[in-house]
C-alpha cells in the first residue's frame, strides 16, 4: 500500500483553490497561511491515516480537517465559507493520483471564538477512504 496523503492534498487543493465561488468568499486557499494574509482564508489542515485494508484490499482511511479563518465579527462569514467548502467536498469523487478514492465525507463540524476574543475559526473534519490503483 502507497501513502497518498500528498496525492490527496493536492486534489483538495485543486478543487478548493479552483471554485469561482469559494474564492470570492475567501483571500486565498492554503497550506500554510503567509504571515501578512488578511481574513478570510481556507487552510487544508492537520491528517492523519490508519490503515483500513484487508487481506485481498489495500486501503486507508484518511482523515483531515479544513480550516476557516475569519475576523468578521460574528460567525455569519465563517458558515457561508464553511457551506461551500461542504458543497465542493462532501460526498464528491476526486481524482487522487495513483489510487482510487472510495469515499469522501465531512464527518464534523464547528466553530469557535479564538482567544484573542476577534479571530472565528471554523474547524471540518473529513474522512477519505482510499485504496491503492
Amino acid at each position: 500500500m502507497a501513502l497518498h496523503a500528498f496525492s490527496l492534498q493536492e486534489a483538495l487543493f485543486s478543487r478548493l483553490n479552483g471554485d469561482t465561488t469559494l474564492g470570492n468568499l475567501v483571500t486565498g486557499v492554503f497550506d500554510a497561511v503567509p504571515e501578512d494574509t488578511v481574513l478570510p482564508a481556507v487552510v487544508i489542515g492537520e491528517g492523519t491515516s490508519v490503515d483500513d485494508g484487508s487481506k485481498t484490499l489495500d486501503a486507508r482511511d484518511y482523515i483531515f480537517t479544513v480550516d476557516v479563518w475569519s475576523a468578521y465579527s460574528g460567525m455569519k462569514e465563517i458558515k457561508n465559507i464553511m457551506k461551500q467548502v461542504y458543497a465542493l467536498l462532501h460526498e464528491f469523487s476526486l481524482s487522487v493520483s495513483g489510487a482510487n478514492l472510495i469515499d469522501l465525507r465531512c464527518e464534523f463540524t464547528t466553530q469557535v471564538i479564538e482567544g484573542d476574543g476577534v479571530t472565528r475559526h471554523g474547524i471540518m473534519r473529513f474522512r477519505a477512504f482510499i485504496t491503492d490503483q
